[in-house]
């Protein structure tokens, strides 16, 4: 009868500790583990806010994006895409001996921000290099020009979006916080591509965020199925680990005088280096793009908000003429993740190929450079300040990331800040 007694005292603890803990993570959904939200695409909203998909409109973006808030600094690893897009395995990464940590703080609606400001002087808007502009640990751009301009900044950038979402969330988010500035960062890389995505997608009829994911049925009891996805997660982990196919890249090398670097393009933006401005003028995402920038311009303009357009390159548009020309390497990088055998390699012309892609690297750029002056937009490009790093030999991105390190954010900042002084004086 004792040990029954001990039995229902343990039960009922572990019920109590349950019931507990389940509260905890429903009042503070911020504290839910990364690789839970990935179960249920985007970031397990659909688990804590129920119905947010449904309503939300495929130009949009679920709120709070990533579960906030988290009120005490968050500490992470480095990130590197291209580690976990498989070009080099995590030990080859530079990275991990240069950064100790990323220390970074998301607010209530999700994004990332070091501070909560209810009246922002600067809106960021963005995609993910915006996002990467918000670390706290290393200072990041935001925090770097708050200092410069003594201007409050409040980022609401959201990774992977185009134009039209950011002008969802300029509509949505930022307006209603009236500031005086809006800074919106065009990403070379992908822009276009995911303008011309989300395009696609309305024309599939697709009209909110419930049409796109696949997600399981939401669980009642967080706890446990936190729980439960937690041993399955090592178990697929493992298994991922033994049947994943190993097709690793040597990292291009950059070398200026004794300085040596490594550093690894995403393969896909390298091959859209190649493309001449015909194609990108008649690209969808290039007419999407203009349309947009010029109803914020005009919805700006009428509100007396001051607007900025930051042209941010991609890694391959800084870096390409200043690495060591490796034909071979580059045609592995051009042809990933396929082998291709030597024959193949003098049929596809590399050193042609080479030359078509210095040719072409600044194209879009030009573009965009050509349209805002044409509508008297303000614009700013920072890829001299970034080349002026590459002709030095010195990393403004991440050697296993897509994205700029705080290096190359500080190099942003100079033009950025000065167009902040001018424009926004007190």
């Amino acid at each position: 009868m004792k040990y029954v007694g001990y039995s229902l005292l343990i039960v009922f603890s572990l019920v109590i500790t349950l019931a507990i803990i389940e509260i905890v993570i429903r009042l503070n959904p911020g504290l839910t583990p990364n690789w839970y939200k990935t179960i249920y695409p985007p970031n397990a909203i659909e688990v804590f806010y129920p119905g947010t998909l449904a309503k939300t409109p495929i130009y949009g973006v679920p709120v709070p994006y990533n579960l906030g808030p988290k009120k005490v600094s968050q500490k992470d690893t480095v990130p590197s895409d291209l580690v976990k897009k498989g070009l080099l395995d995590v030990s080859q990464n530079p990275d991990l001996s240069k950064y100790s940590e990323i220390v970074y703080r998301i607010d209530k609606n999700g994004f990332m921000n070091p501070h909560d400001y209810a009246e922002p002087d600067i809106v960021f808007i963005g995609d993910s290099f915006s996002v990467a502009a918000s670390t706290i640990q290393p200072k990041g751009l935001l925090l770097q020009l708050e200092e410069i301009t003594g201007q409050n900044i409040l980022s609401i950038a959201v990774p992977a979006i185009g134009p039209q979402r950011e002008e969802w969330l300029l509509n949505n988010i930022a307006l209603p916080l009236k500031p005086k500035a809006i800074i919106w960062f065009f990403f070379a890389g992908n822009d276009l591509y995911e303008a011309k995505r989300l395009d696609n997608y309305k024309k599939s009829a697709i009209q909110n965020y419930n049409q796109i994911f696949d997600i399981p049925a939401v669980p009642r009891i967080i706890t446990l199925d936190l729980i439960s996805k937690y041993f399955d997660k090592d178990v697929s982990s493992i298994k991922m680990k033994k049947n994943k196919q190993k097709n690793y890249l040597p990292g291009l090398q950059l070398s200026k005088g004794d300085k040596k670097e490594l550093l690894w393009f995403l393969p896909k933006y390298l091959k859209r280096l190649s493309k001449d401005k015909t194609f990108l003028y008649n690209h969808k995402g290039w007419k999407i793009t203009k349309e947009v920038l010029l109803r914020v311009s005009e919805t700006l303009n009428n509100d007396d908000i001051k607007f900025l357009v930051v042209y941010v390159p991609s890694k391959p548009e800084v870096y390409l003429p200043y690495i060591d020309k490796d034909i071979i390497l580059l045609q592995d990088y051009y042809t990933y993740p396929r082998k291709i055998r030597h024959n193949e390699r003098l049929k596809l012309s590399a050193d042609s190929k080479w030359q078509e892609l210095l040719k072409n690297r600044n194209n879009l750029e030009e573009l965009m450079k050509e349209f805002c002056d044409l509508e008297q937009i303000p614009f700013i490009t920072v890829r001299p300040q970034l080349e002026e790093l590459a002709m030095k030999g010195e990393l403004g991105f991440l050697s296993a990331d897509t994205h700029w390190n705080e290096i190359g954010q500080e190099s942003a900042a100079k033009p950025i800040a000065n167009w902040i002084n001018v424009n926004l004086k007190n």
